[in-house]
């Protein structure tokens, strides 16, 4: 998905993809193939390069928790950390917050006064109203809507289609 939001966007490239689970030099994709470029410890051996971002993407998680406690065992410099979004989004850049490595993906919409973490995934028409709170490393699936004013904790995972009613904490 991020892959793919990339190539969309003038003057970024994809270097590779660290990964843990496939061996270095795997081609990774069915119709356009990037390397990866050796296991997730690597990344130390781009901080330095100036050109060199990182977006932090995760999929089959089996263990979240411990995902999120390794990116911040990481300690990549916010500096670092680039957010990918869509131009087929909507948000108001004067009326929400989004942090670090965040990404939203074809007509995904943030409502105004919404703040959002670091790490967060927004899927293809997902959906947050207004005056809300998402924690860091939030994943809405595709179609997934969380209600206004509400507040939405570390980790939290909301499936495709899922619907959350207004004024929640969770």
């Amino acid at each position: 998905n991020a892959t793919m939001i990339i190539e969309d966007i003038e003057g970024m490239e994809l270097l590779g993809y660290l990964d843990d689970l496939k061996p270095t030099g795997t081609l990774m994709g069915e119709l356009q193939k990037y390397k990866v470029l050796g296991p997730i410890k690597d990344y130390k051996k781009y901080l330095d390069a100036d050109d060199v971002y990182f977006f932090y993407a995760f999929a089959g998680m089996t263990d979240p928790k411990a995902s999120y406690e390794q990116i911040l065992e990481m300690d990549i410099p916010e500096a670092k950390l680039i957010n990918i979004i869509h131009p087929q989004t909507y948000l108001s850049k004067n009326y929400t917050s989004v942090g670090k490595s965040f990404m939203m993906m074809p007509f995904s919409q943030l409502g105004p006064e919404v703040k959002v973490g670091n790490y967060c995934i927004m899927l293809g028409n997902s959906f947050v109203a207004h005056n809300t709170v998402l924690g860091d490393f939030v994943h809405l699936a595709s179609n997934a809507v969380v209600g206004s004013c509400s507040e939405v904790g570390i980790g939290t995972h909301f499936g495709t289609n899922c619907m959350t009613k207004e004024n929640l904490k969770i």
